[in-house]
């Protein structure tokens, strides 16, 4: 039992330092939709990439203290609340008919649970590539900060605020354009009765 002590210690402080990130990503969550309503999705998806990408260097670099690991984690979480979730899906309502917004969806779904997948593959490959350890989790994290910065490039090809507001009014007013058929009504019966009939 003795031999076991040392890993039973290890496992409450390892979960506790991920939670930095759970609780960045619950406060991040809401004010990320308040941004979406007020900045649109480049502007949001930018800045919450450009974090995310921050987080992941610094996270690179941890291992000189564990306030730049709890910094790191915070700038992961923060950055995962606003470029994941409400963010794909604002632009995925906006740029979608209303036939097909189910469909996009459970694609959307989909592509982000096989990028999950994908992307939790490609750390443990790149960190057993580099002989494990603390030095093989800062190569992977280097490396999928790399990725998250070309990710933040590529942001600032989404359409701006003015362009999406325009989007939809076109896309409401596209519809009311052609004629609502009109109501049938019932006959109204004359105020007086005709004579001789």
């Amino acid at each position: 039992s003795t031999t076991r002590e040392p890993h039973r210690s290890s496992i409450r402080p390892a979960s506790l330092m991920l939670l930095p990130v759970v609780l960045a990503m619950a406060v991040g969550a809401p004010l990320a939709g308040r941004m979406l309503d007020r900045w649109g999705s480049r502007v949001v998806l930018s800045i919450g990439m450009g974090v995310l990408t921050m987080g992941m260097i610094l996270a690179g670099f941890a291992s000189a203290s564990l306030a730049t690991f709890y910094t790191a984690a915070t700038l992961v979480g923060l950055g995962l609340a606003a470029s994941v979730g409400a963010p794909l899906r604002y632009i995925l309502l906006n740029e979608t008919a209303a036939s097909e917004r189910t469909m996009a969806q459970g694609a959307l779904t989909l592509f982000t649970s096989t990028g999950q997948l994908i992307g939790g593959v490609l750390v443990g490959a790149i960190a057993a590539s580099r002989g494990g350890g603390v030095a093989g989790y800062q190569a992977a994290y280097l490396t999928i900060g790399g990725i998250a910065f070309v990710m933040t490039l590529l942001t600032l090809g989404l359409k701006g605020r003015a362009e999406e507001l325009a989007g939809a009014r076109a896309r409401q007013v596209a519809p009311s354009g052609a004629e609502a058929p009109s109501m049938p009504t019932a006959p109204v019966a004359s105020s007086s009765p005709e004579r001789g009939r």
